[in-house]
Formats: structure tokens, C-alpha cells, sequence
């Protein structure tokens, strides 16, 4: 794994667990000290962040943690609506006995997490092992960033 991708695997944690709340300003060197790599990784890392939506850029000012209003989650939660129903029904008919196998025990590890990281991470591998199963590459790409921008909320 390069520094690059180590850098943006643990900045999209920070932000997605709440380490790093919305409306925080990520400063490059900061960064760069915290995960004790070179402002390359960090730059790159943040440009990747942008482009998914889970840090924003403004001129002169720097990066920041991306702040959802109500109106946003609500845009974000109808974008997600529209998507899943739509992979779901993909992926339903193209289901083998064994991917239903698997949905079954996943399902069962949702019911079972016994803490909210674990619940969360349990329905996020059932919900994309299904959406994946639609063969549709780019909605689940889109799936990642709306459940990415609203899982800190």
C-alpha cells in the first residue's frame, strides 16, 4: 500500500467515524504530521476526498470536513432511494444459492453486532454485497460516496 493510499484510508476513517467532524479544516501539514508522511500523500489524499464529496475546497481558505445540512441528507437519502431500488432490482433475479447463503449470514451478523461500529459495518457489507450483485459498477461506486457522506450523521 503506497503512502498515498494509507494517508486516504485513514482520513476517510477519521471522517467517517467523527475523528475528524464535519466543518473541520484539514491543514496539509497537520496531516502530514499526524499519519508522519510527506504533504504529497496528504494532497493527493484530499483531492480524492474532494472528488467523493467527504471534504470540500474553497480558495484561499483550504479543506474542510463537508457539512450536510438537513436539506443535503435529504437529497442524499432520495439520491439513495432511487439507486438501491434500482441495483436491488437488478440484483435479486441474478441471485445464486450461495450469494443468498451469504446475504443470510450477513444478515445474521447485523443482528448480532454488538456495538454501533459493528452494526454499522455488518448492514454496509450486507447492503454492498447486494448492490454489487446488480453488476452495475458505477451505481455502486455512487452508493459508496452517498453512504460515505452520510454515515458521520
Amino acid at each position: 500500500m503506497t503512502a498515498q493510499e494509507r494517508t486516504l484510508a485513514a482520513l476517510r476513517t477519521d471522517i467517517l467515524s467523527g475523528t475528524l467532524p464535519p466543518g473541520t479544516q484539514l491543514v496539509q501539514e497537520s496531516i502530514a504530521d499526524r499519519y508522519a508522511v510527506s504533504r504529497v500523500p496528504v494532497r493527493e489524499a484530499l483531492q480524492l476526498l474532494t472528488s467523493e464529496g467527504l471534504v470540500q475546497h474553497s480558495p484561499n481558505r483550504g479543506y474542510f470536513v463537508t457539512e450536510l445540512s438537513v436539506t443535503d441528507l435529504h437529497e442524499v437519502y432520495a439520491l439513495r432511494r432511487i439507486l438501491e431500488t434500482h441495483a436491488i432490482a437488478a440484483a435479486v433475479p441474478a441471485l445464486t444459492d450461495a450469494d443468498v447463503a451469504l446475504l443470510e449470514e450477513l444478515a445474521g451478523a447485523v443482528v448480532e453486532a454488538s456495538d454501533l461500529a459493528g452494526l454499522t459495518e455488518a448492514n454496509r457489507r450486507f447492503h454492498f454485497t447486494l448492490f454489487d450483485a446488480a453488476g452495475m459498477p458505477r451505481v455502486t461506486r455512487i452508493l459508496r460516496q452517498l453512504w460515505d457522506a452520510s454515515d458521520v450523521y
